[in-house]
C-alpha cells in the first residue's frame, strides 16, 4: 500500500515537471515570436493632440506587418483601442489625434510581425487646457462682435478672419511673426474689412499698428491688440477701427 502511495506522487509530480517544462517551452517560443519595441516620449502635446512613436528592436522572427502607437484612458492600451499604423523600418513616428482636453492618456507603441504583436514600455501625458478664442472690434464707433473666427495659412501669411453675418474682418499676419507692435501696410501685418456690399477697406502703411503680446508656440495660442485707419481701394473713403482685440490658436 506504501509502495502504491509513493508511486502515485512519484506519477504525478513527473506529470507536473513535464506540464511546467512544456508550458515553459511554449511561453518561450512565444517570446522568441514577438517583437520588441521602445515607446518614444510623446511630445508636440495640445488640447487635441500629440506626437509620439515608437523603435522596433526585434521582429521576432518574421515581417513587421503593422506598427504605430495604441492609446487609451486606461493603463496598458492595446490596439483593440484607439492607435495609429505608421511607415518606418526601424523607427516610426506618430500623430496622436482626436484627443479631449484636459485628460491623461496611456499610450504605448506596438508592433505586429506575420504570427505576434508585441507592445513597448507604456508612457502617460497630459492634454492641455482648449483655449476659447475671442474677437472684437470698434468700426466708425459701432461694435463688430463677429460669431464665427476662421483661421488658415496662404502662403506663409496668417489670415484669421472674423465673420458677422454678410461683414468680415481679416487680420493677416506673417507665419514668421514676432511678439511686439508693428505697423500695417497692405501686405504682410494688415487689417481688410469688408462691409458685405461688395465693397473693400484696407489698411495702408503707417495707417495702424497690430500687436502681438503673448504667443504660445506648443499651443499655438495667439493674443493681440489692432487698430488702423482702411480705406476704400475704389473711392478712398475711409473708417476708423479702434478696440480691436483677438486671441485664438493658429495651429
Amino acid at each position: 500500500m506504501k509502495e502504491m502511495k509513493n508511486y502515485l506522487i512519484l506519477s504525478l509530480t513527473a506529470m507536473l515537471i513535464i506540464v511546467t517544462i512544456s508550458s515553459c517551452k511554449k511561453n518561450d517560443e512565444q517570446n522568441a515570436n514577438t517583437p520588441e519595441l521602445t515607446t518614444i516620449e510623446v511630445n508636440s502635446i495640445t488640447f487635441k493632440s500629440a506626437k509620439g512613436g515608437g523603435i522596433i528592436l526585434n521582429n521576432g522572427g518574421s515581417s513587421i506587418v503593422k506598427q504605430g502607437v495604441c492609446w487609451s484612458i486606461t493603463e496598458n492600451p492595446t490596439i483593440t483601442n484607439s492607435y495609429t499604423v505608421d511607415e518606418g523600418e526601424v523607427s516610426f513616428d506618430s500623430n496622436i489625434t482626436g484627443l479631449n482636453d484636459e485628460t491623461t492618456y496611456y499610450v504605448r507603441s506596438y508592433a505586429t510581425n506575420e504570427t505576434e504583436t508585441g507592445y513597448g514600455n507604456q508612457i502617460s501625458f497630459t492634454t492641455l487646457k482648449k483655449i476659447t478664442s475671442s474677437f472684437n472690434a470698434t468700426i466708425d464707433g459701432i461694435p463688430y462682435n463677429p460669431t464665427q473666427l476662421n483661421r488658415n495659412i496662404v502662403m506663409g501669411i496668417i489670415q484669421i478672419s472674423a465673420l458677422k453675418g454678410s461683414q468680415n474682418m481679416i487680420i493677416r499676419i506673417p507665419e514668421d511673426f514676432t511678439i511686439g507692435s508693428h505697423p500695417v501696410s497692405m501686405i504682410d501685418y494688415s487689417v481688410q474689412y469688408f462691409p458685405g456690399n461688395g465693397k473693400l477697406f484696407t489698411s495702408t502703411s503707417g495707417s495702424g499698428t497690430i500687436n502681438i503680446i503673448e504667443y504660445d508656440a506648443q499651443t499655438g495660442r495667439i493674443k493681440a491688440t489692432f487698430s488702423c485707419t482702411a480705406t476704400d481701394i475704389n473711392t478712398s473713403n475711409t473708417v476708423n477701427i479702434t478696440n480691436g482685440q483677438f486671441e485664438t490658436t493658429i495651429n
